[in-house]
């Protein structure tokens, strides 16, 4: 009979990565607005938010992706004032 582990003894591979987003992970979290193809298109030109590069594999670390949507929100221009006043 096995004995069973106690406690969090080695962390599942989705808490090892959980910090880290895939280009597909963070098109999803922009909800569509961002294609994967545009993510591309963005670290080839050095655009976009930061990302680490291991081999051929991307990732977005999701500190870099916060502070990015920070600096970069779209802010409404305020709404034209109406001559008559």
């Amino acid at each position: 009979m096995k004995r069973p582990r106690r406690g969090n003894q080695t962390a599942s591979p989705t808490a090892r990565t959980s910090r880290t987003l895939t280009p597909d992970d963070l098109a999803a979290r922009w909800a569509g607005r961002v294609s994967r193809r545009t993510l591309d298109n963005w670290r080839s030109s050095g655009r976009g938010p930061a990302f680490e590069k291991s081999g051929w594999q991307i990732r977005y670390r999701l500190e870099d992706v916060k502070a990015y949507e920070t600096q970069n929100r779209m802010r409404r221009s305020p709404a034209p004032k109406d001559p008559a006043q």
